[in-house]
C-alpha cells in the first residue's frame, strides 16, 4: 500500500506528524487512481488546513481547482490488478494528469506522458471524442494551475506575514529571506508551530527579531533556541583566552 522509497525519504519523515497522518489518511482512502477529496477526511481525524498546505507545499498532494486532490506518488505505492481496478470518477482532473518515468503524477504537461483514462480509451473507438480527451486539449493550461498551487502557498510570503502577526516589529525582509534560505537547504517545514517557537525563544533571548535572524543566518541555523546564543558568545571567549595564552 504504501512505497517504503517514499515513506521513509528525508522529505516525507520531516514532516510535522499531523501532516504525515494525514497523508496516510488520505491515502487509505482514495480512489484506485488516487484522487480523493480531503475535507471529510480531515474533519474525521482533526486535521487542520495547515497540515494540508505542507503536504501541497511538499508536494505529496498536488490539488485541483475542484478542491479534489491526487496522491503524487499513488502510482508508485500501488499495484492495482486490472480486474479489480475501479477508474475514478474525477475523470476531467485526471486528464489534466502526466506520469512521469518513476510514475509519478505532475500537471506539468512538459513531463511525462498524459494520462489515458479507460473510458477515453472506449469512447476513443467509437470515433466520438471523450470528455478525458477534450480537458486535456482544452485544459491545457495545467503548468498554470501548478503555478497558482505554489504561489498559493509560497512559504515566503506566508512567513513574512506571519512575521508582521507574531514579530511586532518591522523584519528585515533581506535577513529573513536568507534565513528562509537556510531553512529550505535544511529542509525544515515552515508551519506556525515551528514560527510560534522561535518567537518564545527570540523573546526568552531579550534580543530583537532582526539580531537573532541574523545570527541564525551567520551560523546556519535552522531554528533558533536561546541558550544557544550563551553557547555562541562561551565559544568566543574559550577563544579569546587561548590567544591570549
Amino acid at each position: 500500500m504504501f512505497s517504503m522509497d517514499i515513506i521513509d525519504s528525508d522529505d516525507f519523515l520531516e514532516l510535522p506528524m499531523s501532516s504525515q497522518n494525514l497523508y496516510f489518511h488520505l491515502s487509505m482512502r482514495a480512489d484506485d487512481d488516487g484522487f480523493i477529496t480531503p475535507k471529510k477526511i480531515m474533519r474525521m481525524i482533526g486535521a487542520k488546513e495547515d497540515d494540508l498546505k505542507i503536504l501541497l507545499a511538499k508536494r505529496f498532494l498536488l490539488s485541483f481547482e475542484s478542491g479534489v486532490v491526487v496522491i503524487k506518488h499513488w502510482l508508485i505505492h500501488n499495484t492495482i490488478r486490472k480486474d479489480r481496478y475501479v477508474e475514478t470518477n474525477y475523470r476531467i482532473e485526471k486528464g489534466l494528469l502526466n506520469k512521469k518515468e518513476n510514475k509519478a503524477y505532475t500537471l506539468d504537461k512538459n513531463k511525462g506522458k498524459p494520462v489515458v483514462s479507460i473510458m477515453a480509451t472506449k469512447v476513443a473507438t467509437t470515433g466520438s471524442p471523450s470528455i478525458e480527451e477534450n480537458s486535456i486539449v482544452k485544459n491545457s493550461n495545467s503548468i498554470d494551475i501548478d503555478n497558482n498551487i505554489k504561489k498559493k502557498f509560497n512559504f515566503k510570503k506566508t512567513l513574512i506575514d506571519w512575521s508582521k502577526q507574531y514579530f511586532y516589529e518591522d523584519v528585515d525582509e533581506n535577513v529573513l529571506s536568507e534565513w528562509l534560505e537556510v531553512r529550505r537547504k535544511k529542509k525544515a517545514v515552515n508551519s506556525e508551530t515551528a514560527l510560534k517557537g522561535f518567537m518564545r525563544e527570540v523573546k526568552k533571548s531579550k534580543k530583537s527579531v532582526n539580531e537573532v535572524l541574523q545570527t541564525c543566518v551567520e551560523n546556519s541555523w535552522k531554528g533558533f533556541k536561546a541558550e544557544w546564543l550563551n553557547n555562541t558568545m562561551n565559544d568566543i571567549g574559550k577563544k579569546k583566552k587561548i590567544t591570549i595564552i
